[in-house]
C-alpha cells in the first residue's frame, strides 16, 4: 500500500523527532512540528494506520509511537533522495577535520577514530585488499644470528614483514635483488604462482640454503592477503542507553569473531562510490537486530580496494552520518591515490 502525502509527512515527522529526542512521539507533538492542517484526532487515526502497516509501534498503551525497522528504512530513503539534491553536503564537512598525513596504517586508524567520534558508533575499516597492490621491493636482512626479516613493500606504502628462522647462514643480497627485479610491479595475488614456476637453481648465485626462505616467501604472500581490520568505538555503543545490554553482549561476541565479521563484509558489495544503510533485521543476524549499519567503500584511483562499516544505534542522526561516511571515504581515496602516485613518480 502506497502512503498518502499526509501519512508520509506524519511518518517522517515521527521518526525525525524520535531519532532526535529518543522519546516516543505523540500526535500532539506531530501537530506542533508539521504544517499539517488537521485535528489531533486525524493525526491519531493516521498514526494508527501507520502502525497497522508496520511503520511505527507503541511501546505501551499510554506512550506515543516509535519507528520500526520498516519505518526507519522509509526515513533513510527519504534522506537519500534529499541528499542527492544537496550538492554541498560534503563541502559542509570540509572544515571539520583533515587527517594528518602519515603512514597508511596510522591514517586508516585516524579515519576509524574520526568516524567513531562523529557518528557516535563503532567504526570498522577493512585494510586495503593487499592482493591487488603491486610489489615495489622485497627486502631480506638478518637481524640476529639465524633470524631473518623478510619485508614486502607495495606501491601504496603498505609493508608486510615476517620473521624467519634459518639454521644456515646465507648471502641474501643476490636473492633480494633478483626477487625485486622479477616481482616488481606485480600484484601480490600473482606472486605465489610465479614463485612456483621460477627455476632458481639455474642461476649462478643460487644456494640450496635459499630453499626454506623461498618456500616461506610463498606462504608469506598467501598470509598477507588475509583480511584484517581497524576497529574503534565500542565504548560509544556501550554508553548509548537506547541499546539493550543483552544486545551489546551479542554484538561484542560478533565483533570478536573474525569469521562472522568477514562474512558480513563479504555480503556488502560496493563499487567504491556509493553509501548504503542496513537497519536491524535487514542484516539477518540476531546479534545486529538493535543496530544500524552504515557502509561505503574506498578506492585506489578508481578501483575499489577496501570497505568501511560503522555500527550505530538505530536511534541516530542518519543525515549527518551519511555525510560523515561519504567524507571519510572520499578523503581515504584521495590519500591512498596520492601516495601511490608519489611512489610511482619516485621510480621514474
Amino acid at each position: 500500500m502506497e502512503l498518502t502525502g499526509r501519512q508520509s509527512k506524519i511518518l517522517y515527522g515521527v521518526i525525525h523527532e524520535y531519532v532526535t529526542s529518543r522519546v516516543p512521539i505523540s500526535s500532539k507533538r506531530i501537530l506542533e512540528i508539521t504544517n499539517l492542517e488537521c485535528s489531533s484526532a486525524t493525526i491519531r487515526s493516521e498514526m494508527k494506520t501507520l502502525e497497522g502497516l508496520g511503520y511505527i509501534e507503541q511501546p505501551h498503551t499510554s506512550a506515543g509511537r516509535v519507528p520500526t525497522d520498516k519505518g526507519l528504512r522509509f526515513y533513510v530513503e527519504c534522506l537519500k533522495s534529499v541528499r542527492q539534491e544537496a550538492t554541498k553536503a560534503s563541502a559542509e564537512l570540509e572544515t571539520v577535520s583533515e587527517f594528518a598525513l602519515t603512514n597508511v596504517e596510522d591514517y586508516l586508524q585516524n579515519v576509524t577514530v574520526f568516524l567513531s567520534h562523529w557518528m557516535n558508533g563503532m567504526a570498522v575499516i577493512e585494510r586495503p585488499f593487499i592482493d591487488r597492490l603491486r610489489i615495489q621491493r622485497i627486502a631480506i636482512s638478518e637481524i640476529a644470528k639465524n633470524y631473518w626479516m623478510v619485508v614486502l613493500m607495495t606501491d601504496m606504502g603498505l609493508a608486510e614483514s615476517f620473521l624467519l628462522f634459518l639454521e644456515d647462514s646465507l648471502e641474501a643480497s643476490s636473492l633480494e635483488q633478483y626477487l625485486t627485479q622479477k616481482l616488481h610491479g606485480l600484484p601480490l595475488e600473482e606472486v605465489k604462482p610465479l614463485l612456483e614456476t621460477i627455476h632458481f637453481q639455474d642461476h649462478t648465485w643460487y644456494d640450496s640454503h635459499y630453499e626454506p626462505l623461498l618456500l616461506f616467501l610463498g606462504k608469506m604472500v598467501q598470509q598477507a592477503t588475509q583480511v584484517k581490520y581497524h576497529k574503534h568505538g565500542m565504548e560509544k555503543l556501550i554508553q548509548d542507553d537506547s541499546i539493550p545490554k543483552e544486545s551489546l553482549k551479542k554484538f561484542l561476541d560478533f565483533m570478536q569473531n573474525e569469521r562472522k565479521l568477514t562474512s558480513l563484509f563479504d555480503e556488502l558489495q560496493e563499487d567504491g562510490h556509493s553509501t548504503a544503510i542496513n537497519i536491524g533485521r535487514e542484516m539477518r543476524r540476531e546479534e545486529l537486530f538493535d543496530f544500524s549499519l552504515f557502509f561505503t567503500g574506498y578506492r585506489l584511483e578508481d578501483k575499489p580496494i577496501g570497505r568501511i562499516v560503522v555500527f550505530t544505534s538505530k536511534v541516530t542522526d542518519y543525515w549527518d552520518n551519511l555525510k560523515s561516511l561519504q567524507y571519510a571515504g572520499d578523503r581515504l581515496t584521495e590519500y591512498l591515490t596520492k601516495i601511490t602516485l608519489m611512489g610511482r613518480s619516485r621510480e621514474v
